[in-house]
């Protein structure tokens, strides 16, 4: 591979003050040279978030796009052999960030960015890598 099969990242999605990701993100150039759909959802942080950097420009982009995600349903599915219709479910979203890229923080932010988080405005994951315990409040930025 050559070099001309990566693009920079820059996150499609721009925050003001949004501190820039401490490492260099690259892409495939293929997936640079098709920008993603505008998101509407509006995520629920504190502007602490973003005045202390707790989350980089990519971080919070990753928080929108699984929001948007999140606040949509699929359709419930018909069963073919039984009839029986399935309740419909929540969509999901896949992080696909190499290792060092900060999924253990984005995620913590997404659960805690959710409406229906056990403890509002907190998340604690449990990765290899030791606790991360990730508080946000809530107010729309």
């Amino acid at each position: 591979m050559t070099e001309s099969a990566y693009a920079t990242y820059t996150p499609a999605v721009q925050f003001p003050g949004a501190r820039r990701h401490e490492s260099p993100l690259v892409e495939s150039a293929a997936m640079a040279a098709v920008r993603p759909p505008a998101p509407t959802y509006k995520p629920h942080l504190s502007p602490d978030v973003i005045e202390k950097g707790l989350l980089s420009d990519a971080a919070l982009e990753t928080l929108v796009y699984a929001g948007q995600a999140h606040s949509q349903m699929l359709p419930g599915q018909v069963d073919p052999k039984t009839g029986a219709e399935t309740p419909p479910a929540r969509r999901g979203f896949f992080i696909g960030d190499g290792t060092g890229v900060g999924k253990s923080r984005q995620i913590a932010a997404i659960i805690a960015d959710s409406p229906t988080a056990p403890v509002p405005n907190t998340a604690k994951l449990c990765p290899r890598s030791g606790r991360i315990t990730f508080k946000i409040g809530r107010a729309h930025v």
